[in-house]
């Protein structure tokens, strides 16, 4: 977890969009959950992600959504 490549995604922060300017800070590791200096709300590692709200870990996606595209050579999808 780096907070100096992570910014702020609410909507309402000033400070939304800015990476490393030191507003960012670690809120919970085991979490994975960072906490904005300026509007003092903690926001996902995952947060804006298809990855989001996902309980799972993101190794089990990626194999799955490469199995999926194999599968799509074989068996492509049907436009009509």
């Amino acid at each position: 977890m780096n907070p100096k490549t992570v910014f702020c995604p609410h909507e309402d922060c000033v400070a939304r969009g800015h990476i490393g300017k030191g507003n960012i800070t670690i809120h919970s590791k085991k979490e994975k959950r960072y906490r904005c200096k300026e509007c003092g709300r903690t926001f996902s590692e995952r947060k804006g992600s298809a990855l989001y709200r996902l309980h799972r870990p993101a190794e089990m996606m990626v194999t799955v959504l490469k199995l999926f595209d194999q599968r799509q050579l074989f068996f492509p999808l049907n436009d009509n």
